[in-house]
């Protein structure tokens, strides 16, 4: 649409009468601009009304006015009329759209014919953006989550056999568009830390679209709302966006077992670090108890059954031994103490922590365990690795 200021003092000739084109600055009034949102996933199936009226001020009458409606991303008219001064338009698909005004009014002086005109651009005057309802989601791998149009998304801190859960949506038709902005809002809440106080560096969630890895968020700050931008170019008929969620531990087949008569263990599993697998810790209680001076352990072993009768090294001392069991459908290894190292078949090894809750950890080099620490009053419900994410907004734009 050209502006009408490319004709100011061109003289057109028609019949002996001259027409003048003169730029004019009309003065108008007009509704107040239009952002709104929907949550239909098929960008092909909108339908949004929207009145807009428009007044202009100027004491002389218009011979003419033209209202056109321009989606920006293709410079496509949608919407058009004449002489009407209150339109109803009709928006079928996500973007950003111009209102084009065209005033003219006419006025004839002797052969002189003068056309005063006005082309009025009101940028992003309708904006319909796509905002996530948290419907029509899927779990990919049956994961922990749980989804609420008016609290968002909520994945919760499981233990499993899984590194990571996935949830996932597809949106269509959104090809239309030269590129998504994706706009989005969460937080963390991890175990012993304070809201505000800055997150351990580990992987926690990420978004993928299409296959492509768009972020990935490995830091922040607890319980702090945090916000998140990024573009997705190269539009499909289908659209797919996973949450990938990563967890914190994992199940193992390690455990901590007693290897002498005065102690006991509860709470024996050893988990692995979801993301540093050579890395595992566990969360046992540790108690002396009085118990006969040997124990009989039974040990399943190739599904043959095998006892072992583990002496106590001295048990009117304070001291307790334990040994470390890596135990599989098919198989049982008891790792102990040789020579201040941990191998198979070894000694009893000695408990130095303090009797009670306690975290264990422990690191693995060619699957077998390597230093072994204990860190008192530990409990894996307070674990400082666990951590529950939500999701509290995404909005995307077409443009």
């Amino acid at each position: 649409m050209s502006s009408c200021s490319d004709y100011d003092g061109l003289l057109i000739y028609d019949q002996n009468i001259k027409e003048i084109f003169v730029k004019k600055d009309y003065k108008y009034n007009i509704s107040k601009s239009i952002k709104d949102f929907d949550s239909n996933k098929n960008n092909n199936n909108l339908s949004k009304e929207y009145e807009i009226n428009i007044e202009f001020i100027d004491s002389v009458e218009l011979d003419n006015f033209k209202t056109f409606l321009v989606k920006k991303t293709d410079n496509d008219t949608v919407f058009k009329s004449t002489g009407v001064s209150e339109i109803n338009v009709v928006i079928d698909e996500y973007g950003i759209y111009d209102l084009h005004l065209l005033p003219i009014k006419t006025e004839q002086i002797n052969n002189l014919k003068y056309t005063y005109a006005d082309t009025i651009q009101l940028k992003e005057f309708i904006t319909l953006d796509y905002h996530e309802k948290w419907n029509d989601f899927s779990n990919e791998n049956n994961g922990n989550w749980i989804s609420n149009e008016s609290s968002g998304l909520f994945s919760e801190d499981l233990i499993s056999s899984l590194k990571n859960t996935v949830f996932k949506k597809t949106l269509e038709n959104f090809n239309s568009c030269k590129e998504l902005k994706f706009d989005l809002e969460f937080y963390i809440d991890q175990n012993n830390r304070n809201s505000g106080q800055t997150l351990i560096s580990r992987p926690y969630f990420d978004i993928v679209v299409d296959g492509i890895k768009k972020i990935s968020i490995k830091s922040g700050f607890d319980n702090k709302t945090e916000k998140a931008s990024f573009l997705v170019t190269n539009l499909k008929d289908e659209t797919e966006i996973k949450f990938v969620r990563h967890q914190s531990l994992i199940n193992s087949s390690w455990r901590i077992i007693p290897a002498s008569n005065n102690i006991s263990i509860s709470q024996d599993s050893i988990y692995k670090i979801a993301y540093d697998t050579l890395n595992l810790i566990g969360y046992p209680l540790i108690e002396k108890i009085d118990a006969p001076s040997s124990i009989e352990t039974s040990i399943s072993i190739d599904s043959s059954t095998e006892s072992t009768t583990i002496e106590e090294p001295d048990f009117f001392s304070e001291r307790l031994y334990y040994k470390i069991l890596n135990q599989n459908s098919t198989q049982s290894f008891i790792y102990g103490n040789k020579n201040g190292q941990i191998e198979l078949n070894g000694d009893s090894i000695l408990f130095d922590g303090i009797q009670g809750l306690n975290k264990l950890t422990m690191n693995l080099q060619n699957n077998r365990p390597q230093k072994i620490e204990f860190i008192p009053f530990q409990n894996l419900q307070s674990n400082d690795l666990r951590f529950n994410l939500y999701i509290t907004s995404l909005k995307i734009r077409c443009n």
